[in-house]
């Protein structure tokens, strides 16, 4: 009988293969380096994977050879030189034992798809949300017919969290957009390729992670979250593994104890799942990390609900995220592009605090904290009772709108609603100036401005009359002869708000306030971990 010796690299790469769907023992590729893969155009372009230690790797991709040593932990890297947009192309990456090929590569722009469930929502979900509404059923079906573009493309980073920072993570593999393969992409994120794609004709690659219901926190690095203590006590937890993954199988196992008991009293309580997934880092550990060597183009970004509680500490936190991700991926001030929180709850009757309103005014103030950055506005395409919006067309394409003039650098296109920037007090008026206001101010169909409060030195805030005067909206109400603060569309569902630029494009919600929110002491706290 032959005898196989059995050495540590033997057994890691087997490890591989069950892991991450490799059949490859000898090389290994992280699964974004696959058939199918978008590369990002016009810079440096990292290749890397696993082999022997001290096994050479060749690499060969449009006619240029390229060589590295596989290092004592197995790794190796190469780098591309730049290249224009185009495609298909082949990639070889040849070992000591054996020739892979990478097949109908594209080169064109990549983006970073990542948020919380409305970025992650599909076009099966938006079916099946929405089972009983013809009409967006039978827009979607028709979106989804016409889906076919091979220059549009989708891998999934599969949901996971972990304590530790991670190097590899599975994904679905790349699939072409296309009427069998489109119900598993983020519909935002594809009307977001598709409005560029149409526009530029360049090849667009989505590298969508996200992951519903979670907070910004959970998708930032341990380094970045060191200047915020309030979430210290939680990360000196999660460096011990075993005591999170207990307490995760801990409740799972009271979970499974409650779902089979036959004798459970009148309003009893189930006990809820211990959600892992929200902690501080867990995501950006195991879903972001391991991508962050693939080139970009830039992030969109579509989160903010789970942290509508806390939209004071959201004003700082936000921006360390942004910064978080550009300091690792080491490309400099790549284009960020957010989507801000549309309207969502009961729609608001009378002028009041709002924990949505304050989140949104956080995410507005990115704007100023962070260099190349862009916010859709979207506060027209929400509804009130579902926190999943069936309209993902226009938040993609406002998304898409945002990223041309950061990131494609079309500096004459309106690609935002009018922005407040200042006020001034007229005797018993007050008279706002905006930023982004295009070719002038609009009520959205027409008729008088909705949504704007009014209030004097005693902070209580009545709705007001609002008339657009120029490129200016001048606030007043006859119970206010004082005024000294003005508001628009400041409520959690501020449904029927309409004030626009001639273009369309919705303005944004914002105060000329400051006074202390509801949110303004409110930061994380987590009870759970002991």
């Amino acid at each position: 009988m032959k005898m196989i010796r059995l050495t540590f690299f033997n057994i890691i790469a087997f490890v591989w293969i069950l892991t991450t769907g490799q059949v490859q023992a000898a090389i290994v590729l992280p699964q974004l380096v696959g058939d199918n893969m978008i590369i990002q155009r016009d810079i440096k372009i990292p290749i890397w994977g696993w082999a022997a230690a001290g096994e050479k790797i060749s690499v060969n991709f449009k006619n240029e050879s390229y060589s590295a040593v596989a290092g004592a932990d197995g790794k190796w890297a190469v780098t591309l030189k730049e290249s224009l947009h185009g495609g298909p192309y082949l990639m070889t990456i040849e070992g000591a034992a054996e020739v892979l090929k990478i097949k109908n590569i594209l080169i064109g722009d990549v983006w970073i798809c990542s948020g919380q469930s409305n970025m992650a929502f599909n076009f099966n979900a938006l079916k099946s949300l929405y089972p009983d509404d013809a009409a967006i059923r039978n827009s979607y079906d028709q979106e989804i017919a016409a889906s076919a573009n091979d220059n549009i493309r989708q891998i999934i980073v599969n949901r996971n969290y972990s304590a530790a920072p991670q190097s590899t993570v599975k994904m679905t593999g790349w699939k072409i957009a296309g009427p069998n393969t489109i119900m598993s992409f983020s519909s935002v994120a594809y009307f977001f390729a598709k409005h560029l794609y149409e526009k530029y004709n360049v090849p667009i690659g989505l590298i969508n992670a996200s992951y519903g219901g979670t907070p910004a926190e959970a998708w930032m690095s341990a380094d970045a979250l060191k200047k915020f203590p309030q979430f210290s006590k939680t990360i000196r937890f999660l460096k011990d593994t075993a005591a999170l993954t207990s307490k995760v199988i801990l409740y799972k196992e009271r979970m499974a104890a409650w779902d089979s008991k036959t004798d459970k009293k009148e309003n009893e309580v189930r006990p809820r799942a211990y959600e892992a997934a929200v902690l501080p880092t867990v995501l950006f550990n195991a879903m972001i990390n391991p991508i962050i060597s693939y080139g970009i183009k830039g992030v969109v970004w579509y989160q903010g609900e789970n942290n509508q509680l806390r939209g004071y500490e959201y004003r700082d936190l936000f921006p360390a995220l942004i910064n978080d991700w550009r300091s690792r991926w080491g490309q400099g001030n790549f284009p960020f592009v957010y989507q801000q929180l549309v309207n969502f709850k009961e729609v608001s009757k009378v002028p009041a605090e709002a924990y949505w309103a304050e989140l949104r005014e956080a995410q507005l103030m990115s704007l100023s904290k962070q260099a190349n950055t862009a916010m859709a506005v979207g506060i027209d395409l929400g509804i009130a009772n579902n926190i999943h919006p069936p309209n993902k067309k226009d938040v993609g394409e406002r998304l898409a709108l945002a990223a041309m003039k950061i990131a494609y650098k079309e500096t004459d296109l309106v690609t935002s609603g009018p922005l407040y920037r200042s006020m001034r007090v007229d005797n018993d008026k007050i008279i706002i100036s905006f930023s982004n206001i295009g070719q002038g101010l609009a009520a959205k169909g027409g008729g008088a401005l909705k949504y704007f409060s009014i209030a004097g030195a005693d902070k209580k805030f009545v709705w007001a009359s609002a008339v657009i005067k120029g490129n200016q909206v001048i606030v007043s109400s006859e119970q206010i002869p004082d005024p000294v603060a003005v508001r628009y569309a400041w409520a959690n569902n501020p449904e029927g708000c309409n004030l626009t630029n001639i273009e369309g494009l919705p303005a944004s919600p914002f105060r000329t306030d400051n006074w202390p929110g509801l949110s303004a002491k409110t930061v994380y706290v987590n009870n759970d971990i002991p």
